[in-house]
């Protein structure tokens, strides 16, 4: 999407059209602080941000962690990463280390990331 096509466009991102998401799609490093989304039910939810930060919680997000949490609102380190082998390339599934290449999409319960190069598409 076009950063025009963005309702409230800064230079991180904006609301579809529709304003029922919320698409982060930069060329920079990082958002200036993690940008968060909580998704969750009355027995499990998690925190994922735009850098693949977070955590998994059941039940009690203080007592029942399921990854680790850091306390720190200024870094967005993850538990865990994600990363595909395709020959002899290595491709993080999430955006760890840099948010050029992909277009993060937070909506009502969900969160997408989709990573795009010259040759390949992966969506999670």
């Amino acid at each position: 999407m076009k950063e025009n096509e963005l309702l409230y466009y800064n230079e991180f991102g904006g609301f579809s059209p529709d304003g029922k998401e919320y698409i982060i799609e930069t060329s920079n490093i990082t958002t200036p602080l993690p940008w968060s989304h909580v998704i969750s039910n009355k027995d499990f939810g998690f925190i994922v941000t735009a850098n693949g930060g977070g955590y998994i919680w059941h039940k009690n997000s203080q007592s029942n962690k399921i990854t680790t949490w850091s306390n720190d609102c200024l870094k967005d380190s993850p538990s865990e990463k994600l990363v595909l082998r395709m020959k002899n390339r290595i491709i993080n599934i999430l955006p760890y280390e840099t948010l050029e290449k992909y277009k993060i999409i937070y909506g009502f319960g969900y969160a997408k990331f989709l990573y795009e190069d010259e040759d390949t598409l992966i969506e999670t």
